[in-house]
């Protein structure tokens, strides 16, 4: 049983695949601690806002397991089909999820500009913080693919 357990938390796609997401909140890290001129440790474990941002960590995390997939069984195969699939069926969710709160967030901003004077520093507007941009998702993958380039041979 423990055999069982170290085998699955240990395996070199699911290993590679959160060093990619990792890699990925660290340069998101860095990103915003740079837009915000202040060091944001908080985004390595909570992302910016609700886990969007520039790069994808979702894409990374699964571009990084399909890579090594891809190297494990020598090509392309009906595993690696299975996982681009699902892979593609995620990261499609996740940016229409931002297309729809981008939507709401507009509709919901109008409301409160129509009602409230947004001069009082009380109230703030909402932001588009949820899901990710096509070029997040590019970026993640990019992450992905390089981490599991790097890692594999390590492992």
């Amino acid at each position: 049983m423990i055999n069982l357990l170290f085998d699955l938390l240990f395996h070199p796609i699911l290993l590679v695949s959160i060093i990619a997401a990792t890699v990925s909140q660290f340069i998101k890290m860095v990103i915003y601690s740079i837009r915000q001129r202040k060091l944001m440790f908080d985004v390595m474990w909570k992302g910016y806002g609700n886990k969007a941002g520039m790069p994808s960590s979702h894409t990374a995390f699964l571009v990084g397991g399909a890579t090594v997939i891809y190297v494990f069984e020598g090509g392309i195969t009906n595993l690696l089909m299975a996982t681009i699939i699902l892979g593609l069926l995620a990261i499609q969710t996740v940016v229409d999820l931002k297309f729809h709160f981008d939507k709401a967030s507009d509709y919901i901003n109008e409301m409160f500009d129509v009602v409230f004077d947004f001069n009082k520093s009380a109230w703030s507007k909402f932001e588009h913080l949820t899901g990710h941009t096509y070029n997040q998702i590019i970026a993640g993958a990019f992450v992905g693919i390089y981490v599991a380039i790097k890692v594999l041979p390590i492992l």
